[in-house]
């Protein structure tokens, strides 16, 4: 279902699980707080459904590469710096 299975020494955990499980085992063995984690997963979330799901149904890309970015990238002084 999720594509992907991360196995270690001890335990063998789907993909789709894996942040879960990940925020999880750094909250209770190393002590940090379960807040920045879930708001991290709250975000990861958001960005998927805006950047994929959202696009898809309403053909608006509100996260799109900003022009200046796009500008730089096929500039030919940048080919040039890139391909030498």
């Amino acid at each position: 279902m999720f594509g992907f299975v991360v196995k270690s020494n001890f335990f063998i955990i789907k993909g789709g699980y894996f942040p879960f499980v990940w925020a999880a085992l750094k909250a209770l063995l190393m002590g940090e707080s379960f807040v920045p984690l879930l708001i991290g997963l709250a975000l990861g979330h958001l960005f998927i459904f805006l950047k994929d799901i959202y696009v898809v149904r309403t053909h608006k890309d509100y996260l799109g590469t900003p022009n200046f970015i796009k500008k730089w990238w096929n500039s030919p002084s940048r080919a040039s710096r890139v391909n030498n």
